[in-house]
């Protein structure tokens, strides 16, 4: 090859290459060819889950990538991704609705919620053995959606200890007719994410305790507990049973009602909200706590009852003809059709669902303790936003001719604000190049927190993979760099 065609085609290889509005989940694969007066592309394809790949395209000519600012939302906070994420928002409590705009260049969500716990008992005596609301409920999954699309976050208010009103998210209210505080707690709010009225995601909330959760000091006998999110409230198996405890709420019921006599029976669970608990037979017993709001609510327990309990063994520990109140069952989890690869799991009495999710924030969706508020419910949306990466080839020598050996090196970089995940790299060699006899594998070194392919700062790429489907740098951080660099030889004169 002749001094001049030679470098022609270091020349060529000298040209950056940038990505044309890249972003994490398309698989784009740029090609920056050897060859002068190439044709250069870019093609992408759409990735499942988002994580198959930032894309690099190959024209000089395209526009350098455009980094879009994430907006800002009430009530929310930043969060770290977790792996295959570049961009994490955490919504907090706020007492009324969110809105989430999808950024640019974004069409997938995937979105963590927690249900708000419900709250505890009205006090911290003897009595109250149990006493503790239900905790709440947890789902996740994908979400298809179109950039500049607003969808709407609704983040759950935790129950509290003499919980007279409802909470937000649907959580309801416990009995109030007790004149010396001994009332039922409110259930927690479901946390959930809609798209013009339509709920994509729930997670429920947990019901309320009971004002009092044993029928007499020191004793368990006819102990009540307050259901988790997507759980019933439940009795203990104490011998004697004094009603029929709350029911969850389901994907399409409320919970049934607690029932113990005919007049203090809760209330049922409805859609998007718990039912009541129930009054209480004179102003020094207790109520029943609010069932969880959830997709569908779960039941109020009932108050506190009148009854002669037949069944009692102990009679000594209990004052007789007087019944138990229950606390409120939890909240339905729900996942429409449209949620992608998504999963709920339940409360468990007190403890919140998914406390070992990396996203979990302590305290979130846990029942309240004894004259306690639960805690408050928890949405987090994860995505890919638009990233801006480079490509540039160098050679050295310039110039050679026919059977020399030239180095090539691949500098890919990241001039944008967002990390990018699984960048796919590849080059094809022009015509008149030999680039696998000489070194078949290209030696990587990576810096700025960004990694070689396989991992790691350092390490070998085979060059064959490298100019054919391309090879995948899995981090590459904002100034982030990874080099790979192999050796071709001139095989031919230059076009």
């Amino acid at each position: 090859m002749t001094a001049g065609s030679a470098e022609r085609v270091a020349r060529a290889g000298n040209a950056d290459v940038r990505n044309r509005h890249c972003r994490h989940g398309n698989a784009g694969r740029g090609r920056a060819p050897f060859r002068k007066d190439a044709e250069t592309f870019a093609d992408a394809a759409e990735a499942p889950r988002g994580r198959t790949g930032s894309g690099i395209a190959g024209a000089a000519l395209l526009a350098a990538a455009v980094v879009t600012p994430l907006h800002a939302w009430a009530a929310q906070e930043d969060c770290t991704p977790d792996s295959g994420y570049n961009s994490c928002v955490r919504f907090t409590v706020s007492g009324g609705d969110q809105a989430f705009t999808v950024p640019d260049g974004v069409t997938r969500v995937d979105v963590k919620l927690w249900g708000a716990g419900g709250g505890g008992a009205s006090g911290a005596s003897a009595t109250y053995l149990s006493g503790v609301g239900g905790g709440g409920a947890f789902a996740s999954g994908g979400l298809a959606v179109a950039p500049g699309e607003v969808l709407t976050v609704v983040v759950g208010a935790p129950g509290t200890a003499s919980g007279l009103a409802g909470t937000y998210g649907g959580g309801a209210g416990g009995d109030d007719t007790s004149s010396s505080n001994f009332d039922g707690a409110s259930g927690g709010g479901r946390s959930a994410l809609s798209r013009g009225g339509t709920e994509l995601a729930t997670a429920g909330g947990g019901g309320g305790s009971a004002a009092a959760t044993v029928s007499a000091a020191n004793t368990q006998f006819a102990e009540s507990y307050a259901g988790g999110g997507d759980q019933d409230a439940q009795w203990n198996t104490s011998p004697c049973v004094p009603g029929t405890p709350a029911g969850r709420g389901t994907a399409s019921a409320g919970g049934a009602a607690g029932t113990g006599t005919a007049d203090r029976v809760g209330t049922p669970g409805s859609a998007l909200a718990g039912g009541a608990g129930g009054n209480s037979i004179n102003p020094n017993s207790g109520g029943g706590g609010g069932g969880g709001g959830g997709y569908f609510g779960g039941g109020g327990g009932a108050g506190q009852q009148v009854g002669n309990l037949t069944c009692n063994t102990n009679p000594g520990n209990i004052s007789p003809g007087v019944g138990q109140d229950g606390g409120g069952g939890g909240g339905a989890s729900y996942l429409s059709g449209s949620v992608l690869g998504g999963s709920t799991a339940p409360g468990d009495r007190q403890a919140a669902a998914a406390t070992g999710d990396a996203q979990y924030v302590g305290g979130v969706g846990t029942g309240g303790s004894r004259a306690g508020s639960g805690g408050p419910g928890l949405v987090v949306i994860q995505f890919n936003g638009p990233v801006d990466v480079t490509m540039t080839v160098s050679a050295v020598p310039a110039s050679v001719r026919t059977g020399a050996t030239v180095a090539y090196t691949l500098t890919v970089g990241n001039a944008g604000a967002l990390v990018a995940n699984d960048v796919n790299v590849n080059d094809a060699p022009g015509a008149g190049l030999d680039c696998t006899t000489v070194s078949p594998t290209a030696e990587c070194t990576a810096s700025g927190g960004a990694q070689c392919p396989g991992g790691g700062a350092s390490g070998s790429v085979p060059v064959a993979t490298l100019l054919g489907a391309g090879a995948v740098v899995p981090v590459l951080p904002p100034a982030g760099q990874v080099q790979l660099v192999f050796q071709c030889t001139v095989t031919a004169s230059g076009q």
